[in-house]
Formats: C-alpha cells, structure tokens, sequence
C-alpha cells in the first residue's frame, strides 16, 4: 500500500514539473500593451465636443467603446491591456456643427485627441475651425493605430 502511494505521489510531481515546463517553454501568452487615449479640449463650449474609442482585436468585433464630451483641459481614459494585433481606434467630434449649421467653431476651438501605446504617443488627430465635419464618419475626425505597430 506504501509503495502504491509513493507511485501516485512521484506521478503528481512529474505532472506539475511538466505544466511548469510548458510555461517556460515559450508557450506563455503574448505580451499585453497598455493603452489609453488622451484628449485636450479648449474653447468647445456650446460646440458639443465630444469623443469617442474603441478597440478591435483581430478577427473580432469592437470592445470596450466608451462616448465621453469633452470639457476643458486634458483627460486621460486607459483602455485597458490589449494583445499586439488590436487595433485601437479614437474619434473626435463637434456633435452641434454641420458644414451649414450656425454654429461654428470659433478660432481658438479645438480638440486634440492622442492614443498612447505603452506611455509613447502613436497616433494623434486634430479637430478645429479648419478641420471641422459634423459627420463622425469623416476620416479627419479619427485615428487609428495597430497596437503592435
């Protein structure tokens, strides 16, 4: 009965040695990048300066969208860890101007959005006067940027 328990016993060791292995062997999952956005808004008021992100890892649907309006001053929005072949998307918007509606952005107006990688920004876009659309489709309201790139 002794010799039946040590047997099971070296078994289990010999198990656990070889999960160990395994993990050591270059099987551990790929490394996570931190991302986050950074937004600088001034003179938005009235504008409905707003902003939104999201992520699409490979072969997926978007996760992790968030809508945010944009006030005064910097804002800082971690997206959280994401694998390398994630791509990170953020979108600026005056919700309140149209190429015809009224209300325009004045001079000093302007949103600055930046998605940063591992604390390096990578990608950045810029809202104001000149650049301005009412349509959130519009390709100089957005960047993007492949986490791993």
């Amino acid at each position: 009965m002794i010799i039946l328990k040590k047997k099971y016993a070296w078994l289990l060791l010999l198990g656990a040695s070889n999960a160990c292995n395994s993990k050591s062997n270059g099987q551990d999952p790929a490394p996570k990048a931190q991302v986050e956005v950074r937004v600088t808004g001034a003179d938005v008021s009235g504008l409905g300066a707003s902003f939104e992100y999201y992520v699409k890892p490979a072969r997926q649907q978007p996760a992790l969208y968030l809508a945010s309006i944009v006030n005064e001053g910097v804002t800082t929005e971690s997206m959280g860890n994401w694998d390398q072949t994630t791509e990170a998307t953020l979108v600026l918007e005056f919700n309140r101007v149209t190429n015809t509606s009224t209300i325009q952005p004045r001079v000093g107006s302007m949103i600055k959005g930046e998605l940063i990688i591992n604390g390096q920004v990578k990608s950045t876009v810029i809202l104001d006067k000149s650049t301005a659309y009412g349509n959130l489709d519009h390709p100089a309201n957005s960047a993007s940027v492949l986490i791993g790139k």
